[in-house]
């Protein structure tokens, strides 16, 4: 795998896009700004180059410095609000959200981790996707709907600045296809329905990504089976990002989130964390589509969407959430019941 010129541009123009449409991450921006305006832009450009062409890309000392380089940046994901809490939706006149600070305090209750390290290590991870993180794509059924690429992505002549696809569509269409069907079922079939949404708890944060597997994965797809027995250069630069990026968050991560494995979790802002954490889940995919068949599944990345056709009467049940679950899912094995509400992935 060699990398050109050609591709560290066509790289270059496809994160730039990238970062231009999301609007979350807006310390990217300056990276990236402070990236392209410096004097030495192209020879940084072509350095990227060069490091990945080396036999050992991970041992060189300027891949190095660009790990330790790395950082995170800790945002509030809620906000616990006293006043709206303690009183009933009855009782309130609705909640006011302004700019303006209503509290000199406020108390934190979860927070998100974002990945914040050189661009450089953003290029790379654009060039994994490009050079063979597509094929992870392809290996995706329709059901799954976030966080997908553009059919560009992985062609010789593709010189585009498209990556993933905006992920507003996406999700506009994760969502209506499945209200359309439920529709569907109950007005044209006179069928009952359950309509079930199921979110995977701190999905990035818990995913183990086995990176033999998706070498295999890869050569499979292109008939390299037999002879290709460890990751790329370019995927063991990802593992060591990721490993790093794991290492850095790990003391605050401890106080925050209750992980149990030391080298789990992604990088929230690393564009291949969203093409791994899609992966991740095809074989909890084919299982819901074989064993429940049912007339909708959807998943947007962590966030899961079912369409069933149903005798079921929530009426007649304590707990008919729960009742439902285990008699759909729980007995056909993909989920195994923790706490109330709460579900394991048989598998993972």
């Amino acid at each position: 795998m060699n990398i050109e010129e050609e591709d560290l541009v066509t790289a270059y123009k496809k994160l730039k896009r990238l970062i231009y449409y999301d609007n979350n991450d807006l310390s990217i921006r300056k990276r990236l700004a402070e990236f392209e305006t410096d004097p030495s832009f192209r020879e940084n450009l072509s350095q990227i180059g060069s490091i990945i062409n080396s036999d050992e890309p991970c041992q060189k000392r300027l891949f190095k410095k660009w790990l330790e380089e790395i950082d995170f940046r800790v945002l509030p994901k809620k906000i616990e609000d006293d006043v709206y809490n303690n009183c009933s939706l009855a009782d309130s006149e609705g909640r006011f959200i302004s700019n303006v600070s209503s509290s000199d305090r406020y108390v934190v209750s979860k927070v998100n981790y974002f990945f914040d390290g050189p661009i450089a290590l953003h290029l790379i991870a654009v060039l994994w996707i490009m050079k063979e993180g597509y094929i992870l794509d392809k290996l995706l059924g329709n059901e799954c709907h976030g966080n997908r690429l553009y059919s560009n992505v992985g062609q010789e002549n593709d010189h585009s600045p498209l990556l993933y696809r905006k992920y507003h569509e996406l999700y506009v269409r994760w969502r209506d296809l499945g209200i359309r069907k439920a529709q569907q079922l109950l007005v044209d079939e006179k069928k009952n329905v359950c309509i079930l949404g199921l979110d995977i708890q701190e999905y990035y944060y818990h995913v183990v990504v086995d990176y033999n597997k998706i070498t295999k994965s890869i050569a499979k797809y292109r008939n390299q089976i037999e002879h290709i027995t460890t990751p790329s250069k370019l995927l063991l630069c990802i593992q060591a990002i990721c490993l790093k990026y794991r290492e850095k968050i790990n003391p605050c991560l401890n106080l925050t989130h209750q992980i149990e494995f030391p080298e789990a979790g992604l990088p929230i802002g690393l564009c291949a964390s969203q093409l791994l954490a899609n992966w991740h889940l095809r074989k909890f995919d084919k299982k819901i589509n074989s064993l429940i068949e049912p007339s909708y599944y959807g998943r947007y990345v962590d966030d899961i969407l079912i369409v069933i056709p149903t005798d079921f009467d929530p009426s007649k049940k304590k707990d008919p959430i729960g009742n439902f679950i285990n008699r759909i899912f729980v007995k056909s094995g993909i989920l195994e019941p923790l706490n109330k509400g709460s579900y394991k992935i048989d598998g993972y």
